[in-house]
């Protein structure tokens, strides 16, 4: 009446290969680049306000219509984020590298930008964004040749992982000194 062998569900459960890391590209990729770059220059500023007070960050938010500027222009590198995951689905290294040079660039950027140094201190806030895509542009051809060099999807992995935690120690550390 019952079947008690358990056997089969266990057969299942073993394996004789540890499965290996892998690197992919995010499933909702335009959201998940959207959002990194609309939070990004304000996660750079909060990052930085030990070394510089909380006029730092309070600087990005003098009113309602600057944060809509400052968002409209971080558009810019999500969408160049989106075309670089797209052109990346075979080389899913490039994508990651081209969005650790981003977001280093990004962290570094905004982290370092005295917005009450001068008075055109302001216009980074617009080219900021457009130097990005450059940034971008260049990750992700060096990460497409360092794909093709690598052969192991394990060293992949790891490379990738890497670049962009050193990306983010750059950007962050940039900032803050």
């Amino acid at each position: 009446m019952y079947n008690f062998d358990i056997s089969n569900k266990y057969n299942l459960m073993i394996t004789t290969e540890e499965a290996s890391p892998s690197l992919e590209i995010p499933n909702r990729l335009f959201l998940f680049s959207v959002l990194l770059a609309l939070l990004l220059p304000f996660v750079a500023r909060m990052l930085a306000v030990p070394a510089h007070g909380w006029g730092w960050l309070t600087s990005y938010f003098p009113e309602p219509s600057a944060i809509f500027l400052l968002s409209a222009m971080n558009i810019l590198p999500a969408v160049s984020w989106y075309v670089a995951g797209k052109a990346g689905r075979f080389a899913p290294l490039a994508y990651w590298i081209s969005l650790a040079s981003g977001i280093g660039f990004l962290l570094y950027s905004h982290g370092t930008l005295d917005l009450s140094s001068s008075s055109t201190a302001g216009l980074g806030l617009v080219f900021i964004p457009i130097y990005t895509i450059g940034t971008i542009i260049a990750g992700w051809l060096v990460g497409y040749g360092v794909s093709f060099t690598i052969s192991s999807e394990k060293m992949s992995y790891w490379v990738g992982w890497g670049t962009l935690t050193l990306a983010v120690a750059f950007g962050v550390g940039a900032s803050i000194l």
